[in-house]
């Protein structure tokens, strides 16, 4: 146990240097911090560990980043601080989901644990964390709604992925199908998707599937009505026909024309051609 707590804060002495070296903090508070942590060590290590110890040991270490980050702005407002990034920029939330993990994982049924877990990461935006605990969550406590409602909510509303949100309910209603809540979430959260999807088609012009069906039949009707119309036309126009003469009364009207006299035509001499 010994070894295990001294391999744990041996690696936070590069963060602590690094916080000496830049003058957010002096000697003896990064002392006082070494001190804090191996006495949290120590507690949640020990037998009589419990789980309100996690919560306080990342209390503490939440407020000791915010102290870090309120010198850090203070500081470098006024060019007294190096600004490249550090180790000690990211140590700090990196070694309080690293105490959450280690919470979890001691005691798995503990919501409140989870519930802070999901809180921090999601406040300083580490999706793949925040996947990570949830996907563990709902393997180790299956039969929770509020973690089902809280996943699928979170996929739904905060990442836009309806898609997601849909079969995280079908999951939980597969395995909890008696649970009229997650019923009633999940009808919820179809009618919301659909109004959204109105809401889109409207404001990008566009019409429903129902709408262009009613417009694909007008078009239809109104192309069945002026073929119908010009069939009617047609048949009053039948009357109008142009008729041709028969060929003999072409003949007749031939032979009563006067002959032709070929006198007019000249002879060689006056009409070579």
């Amino acid at each position: 146990m010994a070894e295990k707590i001294r391999y744990y804060l041996e690696q936070s002495v590069p963060e602590l240097e690094d916080l000496k070296i830049k003058g957010l903090f002096d000697k003896n508070e990064i002392t006082m911090v070494m001190r804090r942590r191996t006495d949290f060590e120590h507690r949640i290590t020990g037998r009589g560990c419990k789980p309100k110890d996690f919560l306080r040991y990342t209390e503490f270490e939440t407020n000791l980043e915010k102290l870090r980050k309120k010198r850090y702005n203070r500081l470098s407002k006024v060019g007294m601080i190096e600004t490249k990034p550090s180790i000690s920029d990211w140590a700090g939330t990196r070694r309080i989901m690293f105490i959450f993990d280690r919470a979890t994982r001691r005691y798995p049924g503990e919501t409140e644990l989870w519930s802070q877990y999901l809180k921090f990461a999601k406040s300083n935006g580490a999706i793949k964390v925040i996947y990570k605990v949830y996907s563990r969550l709902l393997q180790l406590q299956p039969r929770n709604i509020n973690a089902w409602l809280s996943a699928a909510k979170y996929e739904f509303e905060t990442n836009g992925n309806a898609k997601g949100a849909r079969v995280l309910f079908q999951r939980g209603l597969r395995l909890n199908s008696e649970s009229l809540e997650l019923w009633l979430n999940y009808a919820q959260f179809e009618l919301t998707y659909i109004s959204k999807l109105l809401a889109r088609r409207k404001v990008l012009g566009l019409i429903t599937e129902k709408q262009q069906r009613e417009a694909m039949e007008t078009e239809e009707a109104k192309l069945e009505q002026e073929i119908k119309k010009s069939d009617d036309n047609g048949d009053e126009l039948a009357g109008d026909k142009i008729e041709l003469p028969s060929t003999e009364e072409i003949k007749d009207q031939l032979n009563s024309l006067p002959e032709a006299d070929m006198n007019m035509l000249g002879n060689p001499e006056t009409n070579p051609a």
